[in-house]
């Protein structure tokens, strides 16, 4: 899609949206770019204001039924949210205001798509992907924490290692279908163990 930009405010523009692309690529949080994608169409369409919910609140969604060449709803596809436009009047070049407001609609469907990718490949850094269990790395980091916390408080922490005799021949004859559901066993029976003066 190519957007035709406003020439007097072409270098403000391209610096919002060059804002809003870096900190898709630094992973910043979803609603701070979300807040820089709404200022760049601001930028783009100054007779309109931008808001990006989810979900849209009650008052902004009457506010924008006013009617259809008042408003204007994108929804943002994977996020649950809406982008308004909303004009006070009809607006004079709304072909290209309309574009603007579908590229910002993708824009922030790829931010959405980008931070959702990211918590799948955090977890999966974390995570034995068939038990959910931690991985080993994820458990040395979780162990020097508490070992760092109980140094700090001058409290005790105690470690419970579970092996699981002859656990690779189930994976290796009935497959990782049958090992998880027994690898994930000690699990849910440590979860249940009882707290400390129980």
């Amino acid at each position: 899609m190519s957007i035709a930009l406003n020439l007097p405010s072409a270098v403000d523009t391209f610096l919002s949206l060059r804002r809003a692309l870096e900190m898709i690529c630094r992973d910043e949080h979803l609603d701070s770019i979300l807040k820089e994608i709404e200022r760049w169409v601001d930028t783009q369409i100054p007779e309109g204001r931008c808001f990006i919910l989810h979900p849209p609140t009650p008052s902004l969604q009457q506010q924008c039924s006013a009617g259809p060449a008042d408003s204007w709803v994108f929804l943002i596809p994977g996020s649950g949210r809406k982008l308004f436009v909303h004009f006070a009047e009809s607006p004079a070049r709304s072909e290209h205001y309309h574009q603007v407001a579908a590229f910002a609609a993708e824009l922030a469907a790829t931010a959405t798509r980008q931070q959702k990718l990211s918590a799948r490949v955090e977890a999966g850094l974390r995570q034995d992907p068939l038990t959910g269990l931690l991985n080993r790395g994820a458990v040395q980091q979780t162990l020097d924490q508490a070992i760092q916390a109980a140094k700090a408080g001058a409290r005790k922490v105690t470690v419970l290692f579970i092996g699981l005799d002859r656990f690779k021949p189930v994976n290796d004859l009935y497959g990782h279908a049958a090992g998880v559901p027994v690898g994930a066993r000690p699990r849910h029976a440590a979860c249940r163990v009882p707290a400390p003066g129980q």
